[in-house]
């Protein structure tokens, strides 16, 4: 249970420390070990949080020679007490150490009581903005979790100014997404038996943590998110950042928000589940290869609307209940995730006409479908060159009464605006000529509607309409959205940094802002690439260099290191790299990722540069 209690304006902390710490100093160190701190936590306004009648405890990270403790974004103050400790704490000038300050690292001395004074390193880390989850898994812990089954844990929901939202509340909790579950850091979805609004959005039963472990920022998915609904898509994913706390340990910054879905707070039309739910006392699955869902002892009728289905990878249609499959697509029928078979055999045929009206295009060819809301979640798409466009987690619905498909709404962008590397760094490709790059026995081939669409005037028309009225939405997203998203989450984003590292294949480089900038300078290039293509009369060109200078370090085949200075901000061509022998070697790399060098990528920091020879790469 939390309780508040009106006690001093300070943090303390029981330095009952450093029977931890001490294992820091021991030959037994492992690198990487937790440390743990137990302090009493108090918010700007004087009020103590007590967690099951406990002090708030949370463990640390030890790494590169420092013990980081991740202080929620409610602490106003640090104050350490160290009169229960065994061991004392010393700054380098001799005095205790009692108020250390916030997101630095600090040099201490610990005097062991053996006489022997041992030199280390101490940062506390403060989050700031953000609401805080707690979560107390009980018995189990967070690495016994499956995407198959519900576990049952408590949460907590705390404001950043230390209000308690959510005491204890009881929830579900199990893994979800599908490549970033297998990432290091997980993502994960909670369930509660009623609808609940956090972080102020709107209410939900579900709600889903989004780890974006595959973006370096941590901004994608909700600018992506946020362009949506600036651009006036009938339904936007609504979302919020937050610091993620598992048994009293930091786990990271967590995107929450809902997975689209039908609903009065979500894509507000008409819910066949509801009815299907009636019907639900006798039912089996129903899977004939072509069709799945269930059947039903009293068959509900079948109705017009609304569904809400996703064009799916091989893999990923079998783990949905209801779905259905063309000749060369896999659909997944997200709402009613309880279908009849007989509602899934009726949107089913409704795609199949929509696919064949645009594979024989003629004038009633568009009748089908909302060409407004497949024009804006193209422009997303292509926007931010997302890596999974057209082949997972591509949205439709379909409204009752009415025989028309609506595109959206738009999910999934932690890969996109380069990340993936490669191909997807060049912002002057469109995600049409990117649509057959897997094969088909991977991820079945790439939805192509968009391909057959773009050939069509009216469509393109519409395009250019949509581009053109919202201008102003994408240069407040370069000019002001981009780095205010920065600024509330830096600390949050500072914190999972030192819990996870650089995470898989993410960002140019190792400086986190230079991360962000290039987020401006490719969305910027991007739109003035779209610009030229539409015939748009707007310019998005912005001078992204900060007048500062870098070392770009090539070391030659002889073991030789050549030194250039550039202006921040420059373009190398691959034509002005140092030349080498192509019969031994495949390219220049960085050194530090190993990833192919791109000119796409400009310099905003010292780089150093690696040949690699081809049997390296092969």
């Amino acid at each position: 249970m939390i309780n508040k209690a009106i006690v001093s304006k300070r943090i303390v902390i029981i330095y009952s420390l450093l029977l931890a710490l001490i294992c820091i100093f021991s030959l037994s160190f492992i690198k990487g070990q937790d440390v743990y701190l137990i302090y009493t936590a108090f918010g700007a306004g004087g009020n103590v949080i007590y967690l099951n009648d406990n002090d708030l405890q949370i463990t640390g990270k030890d790494k590169d020679g420092c013990s980081y403790f991740f202080l929620p974004a409610f602490v106003s103050s640090v104050e350490l007490d160290q009169s229960l400790s065994e061991y004392k704490v010393f700054l380098s000038d001799g005095s205790l150490l009692q108020y250390p300050p916030i997101n630095a690292r600090i040099d201490i001395n610990v005097d062991t009581g053996t006489g022997e004074t041992v030199p280390w390193k101490i940062s506390f880390l403060k989050s700031e903005n953000l609401y805080t989850i707690c979560l107390n898994t009980n018995d189990s812990t967070m690495e016994s979790l499956t995407k198959d089954n519900y576990e049952s844990i408590a949460l907590s929901l705390i404001s950043p100014d230390g209000d308690i939202v959510l005491d204890n509340e009881a929830v579900c909790i199990k893994g979800r997404g599908n490549s970033t579950w297998y990432g290091d850091k997980k993502p994960y979805e909670i369930k509660f038996d009623r609808s609940l609004s956090l972080c102020k959005m709107r209410p939900s039963k579900k709600w889903q943590l989004l780890a974006n472990y595959f973006d370096s920022t941590k901004m994608y998915n909700k600018l992506a998110f946020d362009t949506a609904d600036a651009i006036g898509m009938e339904y936007a994913i609504e979302s919020d950042w937050i610091d993620l706390y598992v048994n009293k340990r930091y786990l990271g910054n967590y995107l929450l928000c809902k997975e689209p879905d039908i609903g009065k707070t979500d894509l507000n039309i008409t819910s066949i589940k509801k009815t299907n739910d009636s019907f639900t006392s006798e039912v089996v699955n129903y899977d004939n290869g072509i069709i799945k869902g269930y059947l039903y002892t009293n068959e509900p009728p079948v109705l017009s609307g609304g569904y809400l289905i996703s064009k799916e990878t091989i893999d990923d249609y079998d783990k949905y209940p209801c779905g259905f499959k063309t000749d060369r697509y896999y659909f997944s029928v997200r709402s009613p995730n309880n279908a009849s078979s007989n509602q899934v055999k009726y949107i089913d045929s409704f795609v199949k006409e929509v696919d064949s009206s645009l594979r024989n295009m003629n004038g009633d060819s568009l009748s089908m479908i909302d060409i407004e809301s497949f024009s804006k979640r193209f422009l997303v798409e292509e926007l931010f060159y997302n890596f999974d466009a057209l082949v997972a987690s591509y949205y439709y619905y379909k409204k009752p009464g009415k025989d028309v498909l609506y595109a959206g709404p738009v999910w999934d962008y932690d890969k996109s605006i380069g990340e993936v590397k490669g191909d997807f760094l060049n912002y002057e490709a469109t995600i049409l000529d990117q649509a057959y790059r897997f094969p088909d026995e991977w991820y079945k081939t790439p939805l192509d509607w968009d391909i057959l669409l773009y050939e069509n005037e009216s469509y393109q028309a519409s395009l250019r309409s949509v581009f053109r009225d919202n201008i102003p939405v994408f240069r407040n997203l370069i000019e002001n959205r981009i780095d205010d998203c920065y600024e509330k989450i830096k600390y949050s984003r500072d914190m999972d940094y030192i819990v996870w590292g650089r995470g898989w294949y993410t960002g140019q480089y190792n400086d986190v802002y230079n991360n962000v900038r290039f987020t401006k300078f490719f969305l910027a290039k991007r739109l003035n690439w779209l610009c030229r293509r539409w015939d748009i009369d707007a310019d998005f060109e912005y001078d992204f260099s900060d007048g500062t200078f870098h070392t770009v370090s090539y070391i030659l085949p002889d073991g030789k290191i050549k030194s250039d200075s550039v202006p921040d901000g420059t373009q190398i061509p691959m034509e002005l790299l140092p030349s080498y022998d192509d019969s031994i070697y495949s390219g220049w790399y960085y050194s530090d990722t190993h990833y192919p060098f791109s000119y796409y990528v400009p310099i905003f920091e010292d780089v150093t540069l690696e040949l690699h020879t081809i049997s390296e790469e092969t």
